[in-house]
């Protein structure tokens, strides 16, 4: 960067892929009795007070071949934490993912919806199911921590 002029160096602007975020989302859609309560402390902006707009979320990519590196089990409830939440980073669907033989196309189509038409612009966030929430929650099965 010591020898880029200074229109260069403002016209640059660097993202990072959240590999945190994506880990505790892959725990929670792969690991049994995994407390899914620690999603929403993880992460470059959750966890670490990143800004969202210097952030890439995922859930898949090309780096994650070997058996158990990516998510095998409802990626589209990954998806759906990454793809409606304002917040956290801007969401990257993987080409595999999206064509899979999970149909999964659909699914995302009307997550990107729910996000342009609901949640687009909202100035917070507030995760019903948190640690120490103070809402009233019933679970029919499970619980908060696999809610």
């Amino acid at each position: 960067m010591f020898n880029m002029d200074d229109d260069t160096k403002a016209a640059i602007n660097v993202r990072v892929f959240d590999f945190a975020l994506r880990n505790n989302l892959e725990q929670a859609c792969d690991a049994f009795g995994y407390d899914v309560r620690n999603v929403f402390n993880s992460g470059i902006v959750d966890g670490a007070g990143g800004s969202g707009f210097n952030v890439v979320t995922f859930i898949n990519n090309h780096d994650f071949r070997d058996p158990g590196q990516p998510v095998d089990n409802d990626p589209i409830l990954a998806y759906a934490y990454i793809l409606t939440n304002n917040k956290i980073g801007i969401p990257c669907v993987y080409f595999s993912d999206y064509y899979s033989p999970l149909n999964l196309r659909c699914q995302i189509n009307g997550l990107m919806e729910a996000h342009r038409r609901y949640i687009y612009g909202a100035t917070q966030v507030d995760y019903l199911s948190r640690y120490s929430s103070p809402y009233f929650a019933n679970y029919i099965s499970g619980g908060a921590n696999t809610f």
